[in-house]
């Protein structure tokens, strides 16, 4: 059974002295064989909400990783949902709730927008009802391009500590 995972992950700088700077909101969707992992970054004028991709793994890694982020980087799992994800073409996702949750209330269509996305940065946009704590309202590509440049620099390290343990 696939399950959908939405959590906070809780951002810290500082080396002796951890000051909170922020949340990051994270969507980890399993596919047949691999899982993506997007950080949430903002609501579009057109009602659909924008994400970055900053993971895509082989689905036996989904545990180790979801293990690795709760007990070290502070992530914090708010909502888990039964589903069935699918592939709809190359880059365009279907996530069918078993039922909704207080969240995530409908189906999610993800679909890579190439617009939007530059070489490092690859961007998703997510149609469906649901309730995220996005205080970023992004008006232009301009805007959505330098948020997700932000999200990225909170998010990369995190990431870099995950995949050095299994590169050893």
């Amino acid at each position: 059974m696939q399950t959908l995972t939405y959590g906070v992950l809780k951002t810290y700088k500082g080396l002796l002295k951890k000051t909170h700077i922020g949340n990051e909101q994270i969507l980890v969707v399993p596919l047949s064989k691999t899982f993506m992992v997007l950080n949430l970054i903002g609501s579009m004028k057109d009602g659909r909400s924008a994400s970055q991709l900053i993971l895509r793994m082989g689905i036996e890694m989904l545990p180790s990783f979801l293990q690795h982020y709760s007990k070290v980087e502070k992530f914090i799992p708010v909502e888990i949902l039964p589903c069935v994800a699918r592939q709809t073409s190359i880059n365009d996702y279907k996530v069918e709730l078993k039922k909704p949750g207080r969240h995530i209330k409908s189906n999610l269509d993800i679909s890579f927008d190439p617009n939007y996305s530059t070489g490092n940065v690859k961007i998703y946009m997510i149609d469906g009802k649901f309730d995220f704590n996005q205080d970023e309202y992004l008006d232009n590509p301009t805007h959505l391009k330098m948020s997700a440049q932000r999200h990225k620099a909170y998010t990369d390290g995190i990431l870099s500590k995950f995949l050095s343990k299994f590169m050893r």
